[in-house]
């Protein structure tokens, strides 16, 4: 995969999470009690209480593209 901004090559990989999965929330939304992220889309799956997103990384211009319509996220 090309990136998108610098046009160099990426490497395909995986972000990898703790205990809860990763949610993108909006920048008009508020952690509840400065904690919990309410509401939000959920990215990437649980596998065996560790989370795994499928990722693109850059290494030229340092960007990460996840596609949410991946079937693995």
């Amino acid at each position: 995969m090309r990136c998108p901004w610098c046009e160099s090559e990426m490497v395909s990989g995986y972000l990898m999470g703790d205990r809860y999965r990763a949610k993108w929330l909006p920048d008009s939304s508020h952690l509840l009690l400065g904690i919990w992220a309410v509401g939000g889309q959920p990215i990437g799956k649980m596998r065996f209480s560790r989370q795994r997103i499928k990722a693109h990384k850059c290494g030229a211009c340092a960007r990460i593209v996840i596609d949410l319509k991946d079937p693995e996220n």
